[in-house]
């Protein structure tokens, strides 16, 4: 097997993509998708040799030899770039938001994330940021200026916003 079917093999095992395939993870790739009986006993050995019950993908290009690069270039595969539901921001403020978001996204815990980029987005582009997670169906459309985004292709969808200023006279709280 050459790299790249390594590669191919792991995103495929990986099926949440979070860069751990659990022995069972192995268990039922080979039981639906008619490897040899052998395959999970191979890779345990060459992959897991100490027995933790988990490959990370880390370990595994490691075990592989596998470059930085090719190794990076798989890991972007694996995260894919951000997809846009919907926005009424300009493409600069659209851009600024991802970079963000991207910046602060952790893909083991995705929801650990909003307070992070709601702090950073308070600093940058101004007060009264808030962001929600909402359902794959659903398309809200908050007042003010909102983006709806996913960051693991759609398995989680957020909604950005920033709530309208309510002060009439913006000079006070009156």
């Amino acid at each position: 097997m050459s790299q790249d079917t390594f590669l191919s093999a792991f995103e495929n095992i990986d099926r949440d993509h979070d860069g751990v395939i659990h022995i069972r993870d192995l268990e039922e790739y080979a039981k639906n998708d008619g490897v040899s009986p052998d395959f999970v006993q191979k890779w345990k050995l060459l992959f897991d040799p100490n027995n933790t019950g988990q490959i990370t993908f880390e370990n595994f290009c490691s075990t592989l030899g596998v470059s930085k690069k090719v190794r990076d270039s798989a890991e972007r595969r694996r995260r894919p770039e951000p997809k846009v539901y919907e926005s009424n921001m300009s493409l600069e403020s659209v851009d600024h938001c991802l970079q963000v978001i991207k910046r602060n996204y952790n893909h083991n815990d995705p929801d650990s994330s909003i307070h992070v980029t709601l702090t950073e987005m308070d600093g940058s582009l101004g007060p009264r940021w808030q962001a929600r997670a909402v359902k794959l169906s659903e398309n809200p459309k908050p007042a003010g200026e909102y983006l709806t985004y996913s960051l693991d292709n759609g398995e989680h969808k957020y909604v950005l916003y920033r709530e309208p200023e309510k002060r009439r006279n913006k000079c006070c709280c009156c």
